[in-house]
């Protein structure tokens, strides 16, 4: 596999990640009636919030990385 599709194939998961993270947490936000009791609301949220995080540091990793890599 080609660095660049590599690249793009790794970015793609980590945007799909970010994804996640945003549409979780707006239902949380916006529709917390939909989710169960049993949830802690709390922990969820700090969840999606460590995964969008995480999700955006590594996109951003990845791209300087990649950006060095071919002289930029």
């Amino acid at each position: 596999m080609q660095a660049k599709n590599l690249h793009s194939a790794i970015i793609n998961h980590y945007i799909a990640k970010k994804a996640e993270a945003i549409a979780m947490l707006e239902l949380i936000y916006n529709k917390s009636v939909s989710i169960g009791d049993h949830t802690n609301i709390l922990d969820e949220t700090k969840k999606w919030v460590e995964i969008l995080e995480k999700s955006e540091s590594c996109i951003n990793t990845l791209n300087d990385l990649f950006r060095e890599q071919n002289g930029e």
